[in-house]
């Protein structure tokens, strides 16, 4: 748990004719001392309005000319912040860096300076929150009724000013009536580090009778509502009816993804064997067109033929001719039965050649015939393959898949049925549970219920160190009668006595133990402001039996030397200290003197 450090308080004013009032503190002990009008207690008040007070108390004169005050704190972690405010009451400006690094560029965020229950914008929260005291609860009335810690129930242990220290009152007690089972609850859970969030509060009886109400509604809900399961059936046995129903689900969904996928198949081959009746019906096209091509040029051929028979016939008889004349000139032809013959031998070739075409063109129009016939056995089979992917088709889907869709069906609508049943079963123990707070409730508010409070027991290590200190402070009587805690008054027993039958004197001075003791052992916001503790030391107006001795005032500075530096005790007195002390705390003393050093906390 984080704790926090004062560092610096400080007035400021945009007027750069005036001097900012500063005054730094350090971990462990500071004491500042000096002269009345020199401001000390106007600094506990502005330490006081900086950790949350609703306003300031006064303002001095001096102070008038500035208009924002700073407080910068530490912690334990190491890290620096600075909050910032005007006098008036503002809300807090909480920049997370120190006071120096502060600038036009500088960021921050608002804190609202009342406290808010639930609200995180707030100081309380904030400082609460860098301490790690979030979320812990704190019982204020007898009912049980319980508040979230806040800012307020702390600063009251942390800040003791010149007015409370020497009065009557328990230490952790502020006088207002109200707030006393939540004051004496915080100190509780200081010392015993157990907060009250396990309490319920006790409910007013109207509240109380509508409970009641609600009660019997909810008797009435969870009977309808257990009448709609089966008889006897219980979450576990539907639970493991459940996972059996998704099982069989997953294997059936398996299934019928198998089939799926087997359908597939088979529709892939279906569309493979129509592909290829397609194909053999181009090919038996193209097949068909070819042989038909072949007739035509068989019938060319055979034209082709005749022509050349006939040259060959006209050749003869041209050779029977002995006498042959130009029809012209009528000049004798010599060489025409040369150029005959060479007409009928040529005519002769051409006939054997084109003979030998219709015959390869035959061949080729029974090649074309025999790939028809083939193709047409081929596509026979292929029909009847196709016709048998069908019917197993047709009997995967009108029967496998059919029946495994309606098991599909049948199952999953058990499995919603089985889960409804379920949901019944959870919601009945849901408003069993309501059922079950709401009776407790009612019952807790029935009946006187005692609630921890501090006791002896408890308080007795705080008691001993008040005890220890008092003794070392030369308290009269103290070492042969222990301090204890008194039950019945909320305050301790110092040497036999009421601690509030002392004088002024030594009940700031054991006021003054409590608060020191409560530090020490269990820091809490981790730093202790306490105005004029030796409030009748060297007062020459203080009644007889209030005064505190020299010899008293001397030992309670000189205890102070071996205060561990991991907290922080901030002391304001009139009266300097002895100049051992001084030495090894952080001394501030203000002389009101123009011309010896510090005037005051405002620069003269």
């Amino acid at each position: 748990m984080a704790h926090l450090y004062i560092s610096e308080l400080r007035l400021s004013t945009p007027d750069v004719d005036y001097a900012d009032a500063s005054i730094k503190f350090d971990r462990g002990v500071n004491i500042i001392t000096g002269p009345s009008n020199t401001g000390k207690t106007f600094i506990f008040e502005c330490l006081e309005y900086m950790l949350g007070r609703g306003s300031l108390e006064r303002r001095i004169t001096e102070s008038k000319i500035y208009s924002e005050i700073y407080l910068e704190l530490c912690d334990t972690n190491g890290d620096t912040f600075t909050l910032k405010s005007g006098f008036g009451g503002e809300n807090f400006e909480v920049f997370e860096e120190s006071i120096d690094e502060i600038d036009s560029t500088s960021s921050s965020r608002e804190l609202k300076r009342k406290h808010t229950a639930k609200a995180k914008n707030t100081l309380s929260y904030y400082l609460l929150e860098r301490c790690g005291l979030t979320g812990i609860w704190i019982r204020s009335n007898k009912q049980g009724k319980k508040n979230e810690l806040n800012l307020t129930s702390m600063r009251q242990l942390h800040l003791v000013d010149e007015l409370r220290i020497p009065t009557k009152l328990s230490p952790f007690l502020s006088g207002q009536y109200t707030d006393e089972t939540k004051e004496i609850n915080v100190i509780k859970w200081l010392v015993s580090g157990e907060d009250d969030s396990h309490i319920t509060e006790k409910l007013p009886v109207k509240v109380i009778n509508n409970k009641t109400g609600k009660l019997e509604l909810l008797e009435e809900l969870i009977s309808s509502l257990m009448e709609r399961i089966p008889t006897g059936a219980t979450r576990n046995e539907l639970e493991e009816q459940e996972s059996k129903l998704e099982l069989a689900i997953e294997e059936a969904q398996s299934k019928h993804l198998a089939i799926i996928s087997q359908c597939e198949v088979l529709e892939s081959e279906r569309d493979s064997l129509r592909r290829q009746l397609l194909d053999h019906e181009e090919q038996r096209k193209e097949l068909k067109k070819l042989s038909q091509n072949s007739e035509i040029v068989e019938k060319q051929y055979f034209s082709d033929i005749m022509r050349l028979q006939s040259t060959i016939e006209m050749g003869s008889a041209v050779k029977g001719i002995e006498n042959r004349s130009c029809p012209v000139c009528d000049s004798v032809l010599n060489d025409l039965n040369h150029t005959v013959i060479e007409v009928c031998n040529s005519s002769k070739i051409e006939i054997e050649k084109t003979v030998r075409l219709i015959n390869e063109l035959k061949s080729a129009k029974s090649q074309f015939d025999g790939d028809i016939e083939e193709i047409d056995l081929l596509d026979a089979s292929l029909v009847e393959e196709l016709e048998m992917k069908k019917i197993e088709l047709d009997g995967y889907i009108s029967n496998s898949l059919e029946e495994l869709s309606a098991k599909m069906r049948e199952l999953e609508d058990k499995h919603k049925e089985v889960q409804h049943y379920i949901y019944l079963i959870e919601y009945i123990e849901d408003l069993q549970l309501q059922k079950d707070d709401i009776e407790q409730v009612i019952e807790d508010s029935s009946t006187s219920r005692q609630f921890e409070v501090p006791t002896v027991a408890m308080m007795e290590s705080l008691a001993n160190r008040i005890g220890e200190y008092l003794d070392v402070w030369g308290y009269p009587n103290v070492e042969s009668s222990r301090v204890f805690y008194s039950e019945d008054s909320k305050d301790f027993v110092i040497a036999g006595e009421s601690r509030n039958l002392a004088g002024k004197g030594y009940r700031s001075i054991t006021y003054a133990a409590c608060a020191i003791s409560l530090l020490e052992l269990y820091k809490g916001l981790g730093f202790t402001i306490i105005d004029s503790p030796l409030v009748t030391y060297k007062k020459p107006d203080v009644p007889e039996g209030e005064e505190i001795s020299e010899d008293m005032a001397s030992s309670f500075y000189d205890s102070l030397k071996g205060l561990d530096k991991s907290q922080q005790l901030i002391i304001i007195e009139n009266e300097d200290v002895p100049e051992d002390v001084s030495e090894v705390v952080n001394h501030i003393h203000f002389t009101k003197s123009k011309r010896k050093g510090r005037y005051g906390f405002i620069p003269h």
